[in-house]
């Protein structure tokens, strides 16, 4: 398990994030995996025990219990008989940017995310971001290019 950013990763997932002392989280299980057919269904409802969670994301679940899910317990702290490998645990406001940073990949391919750049108006992009998303992008992108 790796933590950073109040976000906890598990075996599998790219490297992240510290989980916070919130008492709900967000808990992502089967978030961007595909089904039998190959599709990604994000409105998928799934269960883990008695909580119900939409496309792999799982809200308003206590931070006890995710951690048990981690540990492979069962909610009385025994060995869980079918465990489930839980993607990650991130604070329970985290949204669509949050979920593809933990497990380090996105449900659009990159051919596909690029060419949805490169097709949209650069007033589009800094209106969808904001203001401090745009330069926050911006300032990365530059970082990045400084290295090559």
């Amino acid at each position: 398990m790796a933590t950073r950013n109040d976000i906890q990763t598990f075996p599998g997932t790219a490297e992240q994030p510290n989980a916070s002392s919130d008492l709900y989280v967000t808990v992502l299980f089967g978030y961007n995996k595909p089904d039998v057919d190959g599709r990604i269904n994000l409105n998928k409802k799934s269960y883990l025990d008695e909580f119900e969670g939409r496309g792999g994301v799982f809200r308003n679940i206590p931070r006890e219990r995710a951690e048990q899910w981690a540990k492979g317990l069962d909610k009385k702290g025994k060995p869980a008989i079918s465990r489930v490998f839980i993607q990650a645990i991130l604070p329970n406001n985290a949204e669509e940017a949050d979920f593809i940073g933990a497990i380090g990949k996105s449900n659009i391919p990159q051919e596909k995310f690029a060419a949805y750049i490169k097709a949209s108006d650069t007033q589009f992009i800094i209106d969808t971001l904001g203001q401090e998303g745009a330069i926050e992008l911006a300032s990365r992108l530059s970082k990045e290019l400084a290295k090559k």
